[in-house]
């Protein structure tokens, strides 16, 4: 899994790659909130976790992962 601590930054390009390129399908709310927790464990910003997960917010404001940011 790419979420391993030595593979982060493979995580958060695979989790981006998602939303972009599949910004439709069931994937995309999901693979943003995976890739706002990935960039936040490779840097330890709550400012680029919750850049990314505004991102969310804003195109899956009825998502369950969207609920699952506002507990964070």
């Amino acid at each position: 899994m790419a979420l391993h601590w030595a593979r982060l930054r493979d995580a958060i390009a695979l989790f981006q790659r998602v939303a972009t390129r599949q910004p439709s399908t069931v994937w995309a709310a999901e693979a943003i909130y995976w890739w706002g927790v990935a960039v936040y464990l490779a840097t330890r910003s709550r400012e680029q976790l919750d850049g990314v997960w505004e991102h969310l917010r804003v195109r899956f404001p009825e998502s369950i992962w969207t609920a699952r940011t506002r507990r964070a």
